[in-house]
């Protein structure tokens, strides 16, 4: 069932999201002190999910005899609550479905090897007569378009700004290498 706002969901799409029925829900907020919007007709999922997480299961716990029963209800409890947090993550729209993620990148290495395929096919007719160096700049046009093309816009892609911070950490993983604007030198000044 999908949620227009998990912030004003009704009991039965709150009672969708922890699989009980509509008027378990009512109950928990009518009797057990579940927090429920002022309008009375509406719940705020986040926080029923928060309540549910703090709740006390006295019952549960007056049944637990054993320190192996015991540890056996708090595994199940962190469990559980694992659970509800990515639910609610979920909901939210912090989480992406892994699908979505394999779409992206599916596309992103169909562009990169398309764009490496024809290289080859693009380039060698472009490059004859060329001199070395326009010959490297037209190889870094190449280069940079096609990252370009890699880096495409999309809901989930970094921003520049985040980029940029990618690069530096780079940067700081390989320290045995000198990066000056579009050229890597190692440190023995090699250029690669």
């Amino acid at each position: 069932m999908k949620i227009n706002d998990i912030y004003h969901a009704t009991f039965t799409e709150a009672g969708s999201v922890f699989s009980v029925h509509r008027t378990s829900v009512a109950r928990w907020c009518k009797n057990q002190g579940a927090p429920i919007n002022p309008d009375g007709k509406t719940v705020n999922i986040p926080a029923i999910i928060d309540w549910r997480l703090d709740q006390k299961e006295v019952t549960q716990d007056a049944a637990c005899e054993s320190e192996e029963s015991k540890q056996a209800l708090t595994n199940f409890r962190q469990e559980r609550a694992r659970v509800m947090q990515i639910t609610r993550e979920r909901l939210e729209g912090k989480l992406i479905p892994i699908s979505k993620v394999a779409e992206a990148w599916g596309w992103r290495a169909r562009i990169v090897k398309t764009g490496l395929i024809n290289f080859a096919n693009t380039l060698a007719p472009v490059l004859i007569g060329k001199s070395r160096d326009e010959a490297r700049q037209i190889l870094k046009d190449e280069c940079n378009q096609l990252l370009a093309d890699y880096l495409m816009a999309g809901a989930h892609t970094p921003q520049a700004d985040e980029i940029k911070g990618i690069l530096a950490d780079i940067q700081q993983r390989f320290p045995n290498r000198i990066y000056l604007k579009n050229k890597e030198v190692k440190k023995n000044g090699n250029k690669s």
